[in-house]
């Protein structure tokens, strides 16, 4: 086994199988019911969001929506992100190694709706979302944040990402890195095509 005692997976584009959920996912879905609403305003908001500024309600708000946003915002979470396929079965397999950890760009709520819907946080003994800690990938504090949340030295945790410039400061933190290949980029590190490599990678 490797010298790592943890592995830290990103959300969006790992976990769960769309990376840019914002533009793909809430945006059409908000769309559908409010035809006026504007993609700059939904990104700025989500931004703010993402960063601890502005509650979800609040995002809401300013997307056009004031009635029923509870059950809107239960709808869309419930409904529009999906598990990657292999994830579980994934999770399971490295517990029994590693400690396991979520290190995500989201709106605080959001992921923690999230992560109990799909059952994620039996295996997640830490979950690092920049709504909460008000720092956002790829800034390096975040990841400084997810190695002490464990007690850690980065160089004992393993990042996984799929998105290259979100490897590159916690590479440079020490931490082992590993990207998420689904869009084909152009990358020379580590990488993986499916989250099924990912134990035998380790």
């Amino acid at each position: 086994m490797s010298k790592q005692k943890a592995v830290i997976f990103d959300a969006m584009g790992v976990v769960f199988v769309e990376g840019n959920d914002t533009v793909n996912l809430t945006y059409p879905y908000m769309l559908d019911r409010n035809p006026d609403l504007e993609l700059q305003v939904l990104i700025d908001a989500y931004i703010e969001a993402a960063e601890g500024r502005i509650t979800a309600q609040e995002l809401w708000n300013r997307c056009g929506f004031t009635d029923n946003i509870a059950m809107l915002e239960e709808d869309y979470l419930d409904t529009m992100l999906e598990l990657d396929p292999d994830v579980i079965d994934v999770l399971e397999e490295l517990s029994r190694h590693y400690r396991l950890a979520m290190l995500s760009n989201d709106i605080g709520s959001w992921s923690k709706h999230l992560r109990q819907h799909h059952g994620l946080d039996e295996y997640f003994e830490e979950a690092i979302i920049s709504g909460d800690v008000g720092v956002r990938k790829p800034e390096p504090r975040i990841y400084e944040i997810a190695a002490q949340r464990l007690g850690l030295k980065p160089e004992e945790c393993v990042f996984v990402d799929d998105r290259p410039g979100n490897l590159e400061p916690a590479a440079a933190l020490g931490m082992r890195t590993v990207l998420y290949n689904r869009d084909g980029h152009d990358y020379e590190g580590e990488q993986i095509h499916s989250l099924a490599e990912l134990p035998d990678l380790l």
